[in-house]
């Protein structure tokens, strides 16, 4: 799955669409992402993304599940996490999967990864 160099992301779904209908016209290169607290129903929101030309979902970290990251990926929709600092959380998320982990601490995270 290749990621594009940039992608606009927001909580507001309607705003996320918006965003997709001008970037197609604009700069179709720059890729949607629909930021999530909560996920109830991957397969819904995976169904949602896909559905509005997302590339992208970007859950907060306590939202990611095994199921989600491997219907998002079987659907080609990639998952970038949102935030978080703990070391044994990153390595997890890390090992589910997930395609990009958002942190305050970059250098904690790199340490992580790359132990």
């Amino acid at each position: 799955m290749e990621h594009p160099t940039f992608v606009v992301s927001c909580f507001h779904q309607p705003t996320v669409d918006r965003a997709r209908k001008v970037l197609d016209d604009l700069a179709p290169e720059v890729g949607v992402g629909w930021l999530l607290w909560n996920v109830d129903d991957p397969a819904d929101v995976v169904a949602q993304a896909v559905a509005g030309g997302y590339g992208a979902l970007h859950p907060h970290h306590s939202a990611v599940t095994p199921e989600l990251v491997e219907q998002a990926h079987a659907a080609g929709v990639a998952v970038n996490t949102w935030t978080c600092n703990d070391p044994d959380r990153i390595r997890w998320l890390a090992d589910v999967g997930t395609d990009g982990i958002i942190t305050d601490d970059p250098a904690l995270a790199l340490g992580v990864l790359a132990g």
